[in-house]
């Protein structure tokens, strides 16, 4: 019962707007060197949503936290979407910027029958 009232106020947990996140601190090194993608605007959204639903205080389990995030974003205005949309595309332009697509050309192996 309490879970379903937690699952439809997903305005429990409500986000600071502008974000408070940079950009940069998106891209992520591991250290074979891969350079894995850049998160989409959701990805971040849901991101703040955890960690300002940990540091409020509240354990719900990430299906729980899940669901919430999903009804969150449905409900939050075009503006508020639009500057996640920013953020994401300011990361992938970074990315892009530090490690630029070289392309290469691959070699055509012969059809073998």
């Amino acid at each position: 019962m309490i879970q379903n009232q937690v699952i439809d106020n997903p305005q429990l947990i409500k986000l600071p707007f502008p974000p408070e996140i940079n950009p940069h601190d998106l891209v992520i090194f591991h250290p074979n060197g891969r350079v894995p993608k850049t998160p989409n605007a959701f990805i971040i959204y849901r991101k703040l949503f955890v960690e300002t639903a940990r540091t409020s205080g509240y354990n719900f389990p990430m299906n729980i936290i899940s669901l919430m995030v999903s009804r969150s974003w449905e409900q939050e205005p075009e503006e508020v979407k639009n500057e996640y949309k920013r953020i994401a595309k300011e990361a992938f332009d970074y990315r892009n910027e530090l490690f630029p697509k070289i392309k290469a050309q691959k070699e055509k192996r012969p059809m073998e029958n």
